[in-house]
């Protein structure tokens, strides 16, 4: 059986340094952790990587270069990176802030279920019935279903302790 659509692609990295040192010191310890990593030591040198093809996931690039700066290399694609990003976290935010409606909403749900139930218990009623109390009772205190639900929950529970 091939397994080869299986493993997940290695991200490719661009380095772009004119610190020998740093740029091949860098460029092993990302190897060793599993990234394909190219180097370039100017900014013209990395242009000439990208115009032969190279289509890094990822460039991590020295702003102060000789010559041309590093932000000249990444000015035309800086900027729709860092809104990129910045939208994703928006998005990020909005979806936690959506799972912790929907969890509130699953405990009150849980809390009115509960409590019908211990209504259907309590007064032998069926389960539309048991509902349309808790309902009522809501109502008539103006007060919301699954903050009346709680209470009697919580009643019944201290009762039984």
């Amino acid at each position: 059986m091939d397994r080869s659509n299986d493993t997940p692609r290695m991200a490719s990295l661009l380095l772009v340094d004119d610190d020998r040192l740093i740029l091949a010191t860098l460029a092993a310890g990302l190897r060793h952790m599993g990234y394909q990593v190219a180097v370039a030591d100017s900014v013209d040198a990395a242009q000439m990587l990208l115009d032969g093809g190279l289509c890094p996931d990822l460039a991590i690039v020295d702003v102060h270069l000789p010559g041309r700066d590093g932000l000249s290399l990444a000015l035309h694609q800086i900027r729709p990176a860092i809104e990129t990003a910045l939208q994703r976290a928006g998005e990020l935010d909005a979806l936690r802030r959506t799972r912790a409606q929907l969890q509130e909403a699953l405990d009150a749900d849980r809390e009115i279920n509960v409590a019908t139930g211990i209504a259907m218990v309590q007064y032998r009623m069926a389960r539309r019935p048991a509902f349309e109390l808790l309902r009522n009772a809501a109502r008539a205190q103006q007060r919301k279903l699954a903050v009346v639900a709680q209470e009697l929950v919580r009643a019944c529970e201290s009762l039984h302790r």
